[in-house]
Formats: structure tokens, sequence, C-alpha cells
């Protein structure tokens, strides 16, 4: 039995955006100085997969989103109430069966989509070095300022590329270690290429080009030990203090639900302090990326 009409018009939306995103990135390249540059299969399918499952994940994360808020209201409601109010039986459709269809239906998005980050981060951060190749002005220097955040989001998902890929067995930590330790080396090349841009734009955003084009091919085959040549000179590589920071994080959260209980704070003041909280730990472990601990926070008893 075919989708209905809405859905399959959905489904088509999204693959033509994927499309456009594949073209968007040849387009880009062309603009940087890359036009010889002809894209491996392997790297479209993926450009392609990424915005693909992007999209999925995004309803996914909304259906978690919906599906928290319906069981808070549900809990709530039958809490002030000895018995269920008129119209319940609704609430629990929309707000609770709906989105955990929704969840099921999406499952392996946010997977998926992690899967491909890496490629889909130097995607990105091509078409803001075009973006600054192409705009002068202020328009310029928020360009610029893309570009750092777009390399900010690449180096990210450098660190995370072994843990998203899956590609190395558990319990293999002799070629966990050696990939972490390649990922180090080419997010210690970025930086100094991203430095660049402070005196040479044109020749800085060429060799960044390089570089991420680079990583994205590589990403893409699945040779996450080879993302730049052992040719490139690293002084110093730059290590990820991720785990830690997360670390802090929680046990700041969960020490503020430990010291809630201990001093019997009243339950209408506790899930107040318990969300404060939370923000606070995501905001001092991870600065301007706090959003990040959000997720993990869903993890935690509580």
């Amino acid at each position: 039995m075919p989708p209905p009409h809405p859905l399959r018009a959905w489904r088509r939306r999204r693959s033509e955006f994927a499309v456009e995103q594949t073209d968007a990135l040849r387009e880009n390249l062309r603009t940087l100085g890359y036009s010889w540059i002809v894209l491996p299969f392997h790297l479209r399918v993926a450009v392609h997969g990424y915005y693909l499952w992007m999209h999925r994940a995004a309803f996914h994360s909304f259906c978690r989103f919906v599906l928290a808020c319906g069981l808070a209201l549900v809990i709530a409601t039958l809490y002030h109430y000895e018995q269920a109010p008129p119209g319940m039986s609704g609430v629990f459709f929309w707000f609770v069966l709906l989105p955990l269809f929704g969840i099921g239906l999406t499952e392996i998005a946010p997977g998926r989509m992690r899967q491909y980050r890496l490629v889909g981060a130097c995607a990105a951060a091509i078409g803001a070095c075009a973006t600054v190749r192409t705009t002068a002005g202020s328009e310029r220097q928020r360009a610029l300022r893309a570009v750092s955040v777009s390399n900010r989001s690449v180096e990210r998902a450098v660190f995370r590329a072994r843990r998203a890929q899956r590609t190395v067995a558990r319990g293999r930590r002799f070629r966990q270690a050696a990939l972490r330790q390649h990922a180090e080396k080419v997010v210690a090349v970025l930086q100094p290429a991203e430095v660049r841009l402070d005196a040479n734009q044109d020749a800085a955003l060429e060799e960044l080009t390089g570089l991420l084009v680079r990583i994205a091919v590589s990403s893409a085959g699945g040779r996450l030990g080879a993302m730049l040549p052992d040719s490139i000179t690293v002084l110093k590589p730059v290590r990820s203090y991720e785990l830690l920071r997360m670390a802090a994080a929680v046990v700041l959260f969960l020490g503020t639900i430990v010291g809630i209980s201990v001093w019997e704070v009243p339950e209408i003041v506790a899930g107040t302090v318990i969300t404060g909280m939370a923000l606070v730990s995501a905001v001092v472990a991870f600065g301007s990326d706090w959003r990040r601990f959000v997720p993990f926070i869903e993890l935690l008893p509580g």
C-alpha cells in the first residue's frame, strides 16, 4: 500500500533538498577555485545521506519533545484529579501515542545522521568559505565568523567520528587509540589553517577548503585513520576534553538531585531548581555549546 499523498510529497521534497545540497557543494568548490575536482561517488552518497537523514532526525527529536511534554501533562492531570477529566483520551492520543509512533518510524534516523555528520560539517564549512569569497564589507566579517563556527563543528565531528561511524568493535582499544591520535593531528592541522585567515584570506580559504575536501572524502569512504596524509607535519596534537566536561556536568547535575533529596526541598520548588542547575551545569561545562548537554539529561535518573 503506497503512503498517502502528503507523505509522498514530503519524502520527494526531502530527497530534492538533499540533491540540491550536493549540487551546492560542487558550486561552492568552483567558487573557491576547485572546479577541477570531481566528487567521488561515495562522497556524493554521504552528502545526500546526511541531508536526507537530517530531516528524519529532526522529526525524531520533535516527537521526543512532544512525548516528554505529553507525559508530564498526563501525569500532572492525573495527580490533581481522582478521575480522568473529559478530553483526556484525546490528549493521550495526540501527545503520547502519536509521538511514540513517530519515534518508532524514525528510530534509526539519529544514528544514521551521526554517521554522516563529519561529511555534513565539512560541506557546511566549505559553503561558509565560499560565502567569504563572494562577500565584502560587514557581510564578509559575518561570513568569516561563520567560517570559524563551521570549523569548530568540523573539529567536534572529527573527534566524534570514530564513535559515530562504529567501524571498530568494542574492546579494540588499540584501534580506538590510533584513531583518536589521528583525530588530534587532524584538528592540529585545521586550526593553523584557520589562523591564517587573519593574514591572507584568499590563500587560507584555498588551503582550508583543500583540507576539508580531503577529510570529507576520507570520512565518506570510512578511512578515519587517513583523513590527512602523514606527510603533513604536526607540531602538537590537539586533545579533546569533551568527555571530562561531560562528566563534570553530570556530576554537578546529580549532586543537585542528591542535595534536593537531603535537604527535603519542596516538590513545587524542586523541579525549578533541577532545571536551573541542569542549565548551569551545561553552561559551566560547555559555554556557548551548552545545548549539547541537553540530550544527556534524559538519560539521567531524577
